[in-house]
């Protein structure tokens, strides 16, 4: 039953996508013509809030899948709300001459065109986080290869499926990628029904950039899927992509819970606080920490009487959309109680009582405290 309902839900989901679709040209002054491109907002689009942007080239074929799966994710909010771009490119957009071993004529233009027009057009529409990413399949994949070339690249997370490899690259790429001081997210996917040549272009990449001394900024993930089809690796690398890219992004796990919180002996909000860091450092805007993390950093505290990550996370929840509620002072009581402060426990449970209640704190359960405190 539990997947029939995941199940209807993202039929749902795809449903609400295409009425959130804006189809519209671009003019081009580098390319001298115009270049359709389609649009998805989030369902709840806030023009106040500032949104992760995702290019997908070869919009024709790829939007869609790509779409139906940020979709998903985000229901389940394991990556943030993003804005979703597709560009209907032509071939010839996208065609890296093997002889010359670089963007050139219309390539050059498209490649100037996506840099500062097209964001620059969206920038104009919508307010962009500072995140930026591209998904590209086949030629368009190893097309975008080239934006890393740059000393600041201009998309910060690359989900490049089926590339069409050439090696004339592999040396500039290993030589540019450990240069980069901010985060790079760099995903490779390819299949060994792939061209013998290409494939084997993509696997010399990877061999070189596994000997290349990469820095914590750069988070490389290449994936050999054998003898699938090539359609398959397209359709099995996006979720993956998005999988490794926001893995930081997901709510705690019962797994990390039980392995890396409940471990620790002390300073058990630390682990709360460097995830939501990390989500920053990555995404380049603050998360407001999900209700399930708080209360497992909250228990694991309690089970482990570490009363300065209470304090902590008592801070923590108010600085971060909680302070209207019973959350920030409940769990200050409870610090209190550690600290064997009866009296300032009584009072921050008594400015609890008069807040919103949240989740398992009820004006009954703030009472039972306060009772217990007062005899």
């Amino acid at each position: 039953m539990k997947k029939i309902g995941i199940f209807l839900a993202f039929l749902l989901l795809i449903q609400n996508a295409y009425s959130q679709l804006i189809s519209e040209s671009v003019n081009s002054k580098r390319l001298q013509e115009s270049r359709k491109i389609v649009i998805y907002t989030p369902e709840k689009y806030d023009p106040k809030q500032a949104y992760p942007l995702f290019v997908v080239l070869d919009a024709g074929y790829m939007m869609e899948p790509v779409m139906a799966n940020a979709r998903f994710y985000e229901y389940f909010e394991d990556m943030p709300e993003s804005i979703i771009v597709g560009v209907f490119n032509t071939p010839e957009d996208v065609t890296i001459d093997e002889q010359i071993g670089f963007p050139q004529n219309q390539s050059a233009q498209f490649y100037d065109f996506l840099a500062t027009e097209l964001i620059t057009h969206l920038s104009g529409k919508y307010k962009l986080s500072p995140f930026k990413g591209i998904v590209a399949e086949g030629r368009a994949a190893f097309f975008a290869n080239y934006y890393l070339l740059k000393e600041k690249s201009i998309f910060d997370a690359y989900f490049l499926l089926n590339p069409k490899s050439l090696a004339n690259i592999n040396e500039s790429l290993a030589a540019q990628l450990p240069l980069f001081k901010k985060p790079i997210f760099y995903y490779v996917a390819t299949s060994s029904l792939e061209r013998k040549e290409i494939y084997q272009a993509t696997k010399d990449l990877d061999q070189k950039l596994r000997n290349t001394t990469l820095p914590e900024s750069v988070s490389y993930y290449f994936e050999d899927f054998g003898g699938v089809s090539k359609n398959s690796v397209a359709l099995s690398g996006i979720p993956r992509a998005f999988d490794f890219l926001f893995d930081v992004y997901k709510p705690i796990s019962d797994k990390q819970f039980e392995e890396k919180i409940l471990t620790l002996e002390e300073n058990i909000f630390d682990y709360l606080n460097y995830k939501y860091e990390q989500i920053y450092q990555k995404m380049g805007q603050r998360k407001k920490p999900i209700l399930d993390d708080i209360l497992m950093i909250y228990e694991a505290s309690l089970h482990k009487k570490d009363a300065y990550s209470l304090l902590k996370l008592s801070e923590f929840v108010a600085d971060n959309g909680y302070k209207e509620t019973a959350l920030p002072n409940f769990i200050l009581g409870e610090y209190y109680e550690q600290m064997n402060e009866p009296k300032k426990a009584l009072k921050a449970y008594q400015k609890a009582y008069t807040q919103t209640m949240i989740d398992f704190i009820t004006s009954e359960f703030i009472e039972k405290r306060m009772s217990a405190l007062k005899n």
